[in-house]
């Protein structure tokens, strides 16, 4: 059996061997055209690789700058509409706060004022608990 070292050289000697063989068997001005027709295949080659990745890259900054066109608009959108849900928490804060100074500032006298008082402040109450309940609704759809 050969040991690793003896199959590496008997397998070094054989290619070398053959590579004699055939440079024996071209002659000095078949070799320099091999070698000028192996060179414009290799340049052809590299030219089409070179035209392949820009004609890759143009695509690929097509397609990524459609998606972040798409994206910034709609992050646009997410911007109106955390403008519009402030703008009704401002609202409905105001409502809320007037509420408690209307209840707090209350000065009815007598049983049929403050009953008439008791109604119209519920109505008031519900119809601010109600959009307020509407507001996180929508933004748990959102």
């Amino acid at each position: 059996m050969y040991t690793r070292r003896k199959r590496i050289t008997i397998l070094a000697s054989i290619s070398m061997m053959i590579i004699l063989g055939a440079s024996c068997a071209s002659s000095p001005s078949e070799k320099i055209e091999e070698s000028k027709n192996e060179l414009a295949e290799a340049t052809e080659d590299l030219v089409k690789a070179r035209e392949d990745y820009l004609v890759d890259m143009k695509a690929y900054k097509i397609e990524i700058g459609k998606k972040i066109s798409k994206n910034e608009e709609s992050l646009k959108a997410f911007r109106e509409l955390r403008a519009n849900y402030e703008l009704k928490i401002d609202e409905l804060e105001m409502k809320n706060l007037a509420m408690k100074t209307k209840l707090d500032e209350n000065k009815v006298e007598g049983k049929a004022q403050w009953n008439s008082f008791k109604a119209e402040f519920n109505q008031d109450m519900d119809e601010l608990q109600t959009a307020l309940k509407d507001l996180k609704v929508n933004d748990s759809q959102d």
